[in-house]
């Protein structure tokens, strides 16, 4: 998988190409935390919950449809998150719907249960460059380590970055409100 401190980039790209007006810091934070929730499903080993199956790593809690339902459920919060419900939908799908989909994309561990529960199958992606994170922690700091970190950078970061600056000059400031509720663009 790649590690836990590339899943927020999609969040913070997000808030970066559409800036504070349409997601405000406290909602920025909930997309952040939505990001790395599915790997909630490494707590399952722990309390001796099947190694394999639905319950396994990149299981259940890495579909679609679950990040979808999640989604649906904290938009109604959008409030507390000071947004809009459908600005918060949609910045919480997309950081949690994510973080299968940068799974898929990396070169091992288990793949990825994204259309649970219309498929058991687990996917990975043809393309798959980025490295995945060593399963003993101790090794992050190793050659190792540093490989998948370039990697991330590389094939993570980069392309958000670049994403949210192009978000940022294609929406315009007026937009930017509007989309926010909060009035008509100039």
């Amino acid at each position: 998988m790649p590690s836990l401190l590339s899943h927020p980039a999609i969040p913070l790209a997000l808030g970066l190409g559409l800036g504070r007006g349409l997601i405000p810091p406290r909602m920025l934070v909930a997309g952040i935390l939505f990001s790395v929730l599915p790997d909630l499903d490494l707590l399952f080993g722990y309390v001796g919950w099947a190694e394999t199956g639905i319950f396994a790593h990149r299981g259940f809690t890495h579909a679609m449809i679950v990040a979808w339902a999640v989604a649906v459920f904290f938009a109604g919060f959008a409030r507390y998150l000071h947004g809009s419900i459908v600005t918060a939908f949609w910045l919480l799908f997309l950081s949690m719907g994510s973080h299968g989909v940068l799974d898929a994309m990396t070169n091992g561990g288990a793949a990825v249960a994204l259309a649970w529960p219309f498929s058991q199958e687990r996917l990975f992606f043809s393309f798959r460059p980025i490295e995945a994170i060593p399963q003993d922690f101790s090794l992050l700091l190793s050659e190792k380590g540093l490989e998948v970190m370039a990697s991330e950078l590389l094939w993570v970061w980069l392309p958000v970055l670049v994403a949210a600056l192009l978000l940022r000059l294609l929406v315009r400031p007026g937009s930017r409100r509007r989309l926010a509720g909060g009035g008509t663009a100039s």
